[in-house]
């Protein structure tokens, strides 16, 4: 069951002070089926290569799956 209550400030508001908050990770949309989401890109997320740090994409794709499974518990 999809519980509309669930609302992106409630995920920002969870994520503040923590992993996801620290990325800047913020959800934008929340509907059913769908969650929208951005994450600025800061100089502290490239290697020292140049490129951006995969753990980075991998943090934001990590944050999204598990807080889009949250309205449907």
């Amino acid at each position: 069951m999809y519980r509309k209550a669930i609302t992106p400030d409630y995920f920002n508001q969870l994520s503040h002070n923590h992993f996801p908050g620290l990325m800047g990770i913020r959800i934008n949309h929340l509907d059913e089926g769908l969650m929208r989401a951005e994450m600025a890109i800061k100089p502290e997320f490239f290697a020292p290569n140049g490129y951006l740090h995969a753990g980075s994409i991998v943090t934001f794709a990590d944050t999204l799956a598990g807080f889009a499974t949250m309205p449907l518990s």
